[in-house]
């Protein structure tokens, strides 16, 4: 079973402790998951959006 932070197809997901996909829910109150579950990371200007492990201006 997967838990936490999945990258699956080049995505990001959230897996919950019991291995459920999260959905439509912030996580750690930085990270919200969309309704397919594919993570966007809320910058403090809350205009850009990355995924996890990304950071604004790495260029990848």
């Amino acid at each position: 079973m997967q838990t936490g932070w999945q990258k699956i197809g080049g995505k990001w997901y959230y897996m919950d402790k019991n291995g459920a996909l999260q959905e439509s829910k912030w996580i750690s109150g930085i990270y919200y998951v969309k309704v397919d579950g594919q993570s966007v990371r809320l910058m403090k200007d809350r205009k850009a959006f990355f995924p996890p492990g990304k950071s604004h201006g790495s260029g990848s």
